[in-house]
């Protein structure tokens, strides 16, 4: 297929922006890219891009899987409650809460509405129940044609069935078995040397640290330790493992997740919403640590939380968009895509020859979109692009997931019939 006639965001240094262009993809690798001045014509299929914008597939570094269905985050009975407390609430519902068959649900409106939104690889926890296991998971990422980083949220009650039930996860091109290790102080040294065998079986894991200073407190007194110091020695602070949320660090506690080139989730929206946020990307950057971001608890809207950063930094700091472009291109754009090459050992993230052909393409919303789509800086891109555009068609490896906004291989009887067996559950 070619794409012909488009705007293109290329996020390759070298030629970042092509502002009517086309891209040649050949199975599932981008073939060629150029201006329509140097089109030469092809006897594939061709895609008229005229009036759109194509930037490459997004990865969204943190989604609450869980969380596409049964929306607890906004929910009344959370009403009032803020702070770390009503990350840990949330947490103790979702691990009372009776999943079955709805946690399969969650995970597949989950992907539909990644897609939808432009995002090719989803990295995200989901809450273990009977229904799901690493093979269910695998078979969503293959029926929906998605890159997905996902794994159950483990705590003390579940150590021991997680770790039996994960610990020989297969993998494929498209899946990736991961864990997500809540309540950190909690763990007595027999518990954290099973944690330990997740990694030694070959399952990556990422922590979840919604504050660490009141979980270094706790740590303190059960075992006289520094979390940090006992995640250390137990062999946990893993180089290019993930940290969710890295909430209330000290400097300590950053220069050593820095020396482990550790990659750090950042959900902005999430963390403001909760009532635990902290301007601390700056200082994150500023030690060379891999800043991600994920969109989190709220919704699949990655561009969203993109505009979040530009506000927050600044309300908050008071950066000029220079600063805050490079804060979007290294969290959005640059880490994110690192983030996703570790598991998948893949190209990704930029529209160039020999990189694989992972796209969005972002059509109007009405007759009046008519920005400047090469903008002096990549803050005013993204607002512009995520205002006054749509997605409209994505492709990941080359085939075509979205096609004018409906995906190309689930069928609306099947979303139907999801919709009704929702309506029933819930």
């Amino acid at each position: 297929m070619v794409i012909t006639n488009v705007a293109i965001f290329t996020n390759d240094p070298e030629n970042p922006f092509i502002s009517r262009g086309y891209v040649e993809i050949h199975g599932k690798i981008i073939r060629k890219v150029g201006t329509m001045e140097e089109y030469k014509g092809s006897k594939d299929e061709v895609f008229d891009g005229s009036d759109a914008i194509l930037i490459p597939g997004l990865v969204n570094a943190h989604f609450s899987l869980y969380n596409s269905v049964y929306n607890l985050a906004l929910r009344k009975n959370l009403e009032g409650i803020v702070g770390t407390d009503y990350l840990e609430r949330l947490v103790r519902y979702f691990k009372e809460l009776k999943w079955d068959e709805l946690e399969v649900y969650s995970i597949e409106v989950g992907v539909l509405l990644s897609q939808i939104n432009g995002i090719t690889t989803i990295f995200g926890p989901i809450f273990d129940s009977e229904t799901t296991s690493p093979d269910t998971i695998m078979q969503i990422a293959e029926k929906y044609g998605v890159r997905l980083v996902t794994g159950p949220v483990i705590y003390k009650e579940n150590l021991d069935k997680i770790v039996e039930k994960w610990k020989n996860a297969s993998r494929s091109e498209l899946f990736y078995p991961v864990v997500y290790i809540t309540e950190l102080p909690e763990y007595s040294e027999r518990e954290l040397k099973k944690l330990t065998s997740l990694i030694v079986s070959g399952i990556d894991v990422i922590l979840v640290v919604f504050d660490m200073h009141s979980d270094d407190t706790r740590c303190l007194s059960l075992y006289g330790e520094h979390l940090i110091d006992r995640l250390l020695n137990n062999g946990l602070m893993v180089p290019n493992a993930g940290i969710a949320y890295a909430g209330n660090m000290s400097e300590t506690d950053m220069d050593i997740i820095a020396s482990k080139q550790m990659f750090v989730i950042k959900s902005l929206r999430t963390e403001l919403f909760a009532g635990t946020f902290k301007s601390n990307i700056a200082d994150f950057l500023g030690r060379g640590m891999n800043v991600c971001l994920g969109s989190g608890l709220i919704d699949t809207d990655l561009l969203g939380e993109a505009r979040g950063l530009i506000l927050s930094e600044r309300h908050f700091k008071g950066f000029d968009l220079k600063v805050i472009d490079y804060e979007l291109k290294k969290t959005l754009f640059d880490n994110n895509y690192k983030l996703a090459e570790k598991f998948f050992k893949k190209g990704l993230g930029k529209i160039k020859p020999g990189y694989e052909a992972d796209l969005a393409l972002f059509k109007p919303r009405s007759p009046f979109s008519f920005i400047e789509k090469e903008k002096e800086s990549l803050s005013a891109f993204i607002v512009d692009l995520s205002n006054n555009y749509y997605v409209s068609d994505v492709w990941n490896a080359g085939e075509r997931m979205i096609e004018s906004g409906n995906h190309t291989r689930v069928t609306r009887e099947y979303l139907e019939k999801i919709r009704n067996r929702l309506n029933e559950i819930l």
